[in-house]
């Protein structure tokens, strides 16, 4: 995802929240913002259960990623939706947000 003038890459993200204590599996999707251009969204699928608030996440990630690279929102997810190949299916991970909006 671009940020004004600052890119990053969603796979640099979700290589170090799969570290993050209870997080099973994730995924970072770029989605557009009117001030920022465009900011991460972290999807997190959680094997303990847990619900890491955004906070949570931007701390853990402090001291291993610029700040200009951290997700600015956090959703949970029970799984997160792969085709038979185990690739992320994007637009069923950015459905879940326009639905969101939508309420």
């Amino acid at each position: 995802f671009r940020r004004v003038l600052f890119r990053s890459y969603p796979a640099e993200v979700e290589q170090h929240l799969i570290d993050m204590p209870g997080v099973h599996d994730c995924a970072v999707r770029g989605v557009d913002d009117d001030e920022l251009g465009q900011v991460g969204v972290a999807f997190l699928e959680m094997a303990d259960g847990s619900h890491p608030t955004l906070t949570q996440v931007q701390d853990f990630l402090r001291e291993r990623l610029a700040r200009a690279k951290f997700p600015r929102r956090v959703r949970m997810v029970t799984r997160l939706p792969r085709d038979e190949t185990g690739k992320v299916r994007t637009p069923n991970l950015l459905r879940q947000l326009d639905d969101e909006v939508a309420r």
